[in-house]
């Protein structure tokens, strides 16, 4: 009788150890799947990354060609000090009114 209780013993022990098998292999591939999920995410955000990097490049170098462009600077420095101090007082205008738009 003392064989069939250990044989009942060992029998419960085997199927305790079956069943945290189970629940470690569905963890497994629970975890497995999550992996190759964030994978994928990872693999999308470094093309993002990428992209936007390019961009910022691109909109520096553009940046920095417009700093360089003496172009932009000769209108004004064509107009008399007159004609500079009229359009700063027409922009000074135009911009307290869109202010005045923007806060009401």
């Amino acid at each position: 009788m003392s064989e069939y209780t250990k044989s009942e013993i060992l029998l419960n022990d085997l199927n305790a150890i079956e069943t945290q098998v189970s629940i470690l292999v569905s963890n497994c591939s629970d975890i497995t799947s999550r992996k190759s999920d964030l994978e994928k995410q990872l693999e999308s955000a470094q093309i993002d990354i990428s992209e936007l990097t390019q961009r910022v490049v691109a909109l520096e170098s553009e940046l920095s060609e417009v700093k360089n462009e003496k172009d932009n600077n000769t209108l004004f420095n064509s107009l008399s000090s007159e004609e500079r101090a009229n359009l700063k007082s027409r922009l000074q205008n135009l911009l307290t009114r869109i202010d005045y738009h923007i806060s009401s």
